[in-house]
């Protein structure tokens, strides 16, 4: 018998990371921060940000995005030392509807601190290589991170 086959993603996965990456400097950018993305695959984080005169306050931010899936992957767990300043930002992009259907949905950002995240962390399986964050269940709960830029630009005073 044939497996089926899987469905093409709607852009390439390097492309996935990327376009969350753009949208939270964006977003950021929009709200006052002067935000400086790194280059591709520099561990640990993917947005520097400073307040618009660039000085004395900074955070950085490490983005995952995935489509619509309920948790996002972590190669590593937070540092053990992750300050108040290091935010993971989950973005959760929409794909293309079909033809004839509603225009997409707006993307979703939840911002957390990395020590949030370590307080969750569970490296899942037994080399680690499961571990995710996942996106809670309750509306509650989740605005405590939907779109919660102020999070970052009260580290960097901008708010």
């Amino acid at each position: 018998m044939k497996r089926p086959k899987r469905r093409k993603p709607a852009i390439a996965t390097n492309l996935t990371g990327e376009a969350g990456a753009h949208f939270v400097a964006c977003e950021l950018s929009r709200r006052g921060a002067m935000v400086l993305p790194t280059t591709r695959n520099t561990k640990g984080f993917d947005l520097v940000c400073l307040n618009s005169d660039g000085r004395e306050f900074f955070a950085v931010v490490q983005v995952k995005s995935s489509y619509a899936r309920p948790g996002f992957f972590l190669a590593n767990a937070p540092p053990a030392d992750a300050r108040q300043n290091f935010f993971y930002a989950f973005v959760r992009l929409s794909t293309d509807p079909p033809k004839g259907r509603p225009p997409l949905k707006p993307l979703e950002a939840f911002i957390v601190s990395a020590p949030k995240v370590l307080e969750n962390y569970d490296p899942g399986g037994p080399k680690g290589e499961w571990a995710s964050w996942i996106v809670p269940k309750s509306e509650e709960e989740q605005s405590n991170y939907l779109n919660r830029w102020d999070l970052i630009l009260d580290c960097l005073h901008c708010a």
